[in-house]
């Protein structure tokens, strides 16, 4: 079987797509001979058409989006290659006018990683299919409270401090000026450089007891690991990909998480050994000073680890194999 992968990706990995594209691209190689990354950016060139058809899929997974756009052009190369489609729901970007027109651009099935995109698509008459985001469980681990005091001394972070995190743009949306009002902490904010963070929302955060790193980390999993919490405070649907990598990097480190009900966390992520869920920001700056004192040790990689790429990947072949056999030519 010919899979080709529909990503979005600039070459780094500090944005969530593209982190699901890479993952999902390279996990498959590993058990296809014959997998194609194209990236939809380029969907304009002459290149990437003579690629497809070169290529000729059997199967055609669009990750970004969903967008009517991206929809569109899924359409046209299934019509050009007589191939099977599949998207991923990665982010909630589902209106009414996509309703309108969602009869012409049906894919065969469609990956959703929340509740709310599941019902969305079944009302629409799609065939749905659950599948989360995944983790690189091997890269993201724990360490030692000595490996933590060297990483800790080679960022210039002292060992007395109490450090949560926060990793993403800097943005309105997603709702970091809350750590502002959260007592006796220091907050680390690692920006990203693929999706701009919002000028008015920096200037307002610099100068305070925030640090902001706008660069790209190769490394990223020394952060978590130099750290003592990972906050997720976003609360609208169009400022993170519906299941946040970062959420899952940070429990793959074992680190305490404090997180909104975002998306289709509530689907795969229980409370309990170090992973809280908020339902608004009173209750986020409660529950940091909680952990802030608490000798409560964290197991959240132990909740995470059956959402290694490995794993996950594993699900994504089945689909294909299973829409296939539904849907082929």
């Amino acid at each position: 079987m010919k899979v080709c992968i529909l990503g979005s990706f600039s070459g780094t990995l500090d944005e969530g797509m593209a982190n699901v594209s890479y993952h999902v691209y390279h996990n498959l190689k590993k058990q296809f001979s014959d997998v194609l990354l194209l990236n939809v950016d380029n969907s304009f060139n002459l290149s990437f058409w003579k690629s497809i058809i070169k290529f000729k899929p059997n199967i055609i997974h669009l990750i970004p989006g969903p967008t009517i756009k991206l929809l569109i052009l899924l359409k046209i190369i299934q019509k050009i290659t007589h191939s099977v489609s599949i998207i991923s729901a990665t982010r909630n970007e589902l209106n009414g006018f996509f309703k309108m027109i969602s009869f012409f651009v049906k894919p065969d099935n469609v990956i959703v990683n929340s509740k709310h995109s599941e019902d969305f698509f079944l009302n629409q008459k799609y065939n749905t299919q659950f599948i989360p985001n995944g983790v690189d469980t091997q890269k993201f681990h724990s360490i030692t409270k000595e490996k933590k005091i060297e990483l800790r001394r080679k960022y210039n972070i002292s060992e007395d401090d109490f450090l949560v995190l926060h990793v993403g743009p800097i943005t309105k949306g997603r709702n970091q000026r809350v750590l502002l009002d959260i007592p006796g902490i220091k907050i680390l904010l690692i920006a990203s450089i693929t999706n701009p963070s919002e000028k008015k929302e920096l200037k307002k955060l610099y100068g305070s007891k925030i640090t902001i790193w706008d660069k790209y980390l190769s490394n990223i999993e020394e952060i978590y690991q130099l750290s003592d919490l990972y906050v997720f405070p976003i609360t609208r649907g169009l400022y993170s990909i519906e299941i946040p990598l970062s959420v899952l990097e940070a429990m793959s480190c074992n680190l305490p998480v404090i997180s909104t009900k975002f998306g289709g966390l509530e689907k795969i992520i229980s409370e309990g050994d170090g992973f809280y869920f908020v339902n608004n920001s009173t209750e986020l700056i409660e529950k940091v000073s909680y952990v802030r004192t608490s000798k409560e040790v964290p197991k959240t990689r132990e909740k995470i680890k059956k959402f290694s790429w490995a794993n996950v990947t594993n699900e994504i072949t089945k689909l294909y194999e299973e829409t296939y056999q539904m849907c082929k030519p």
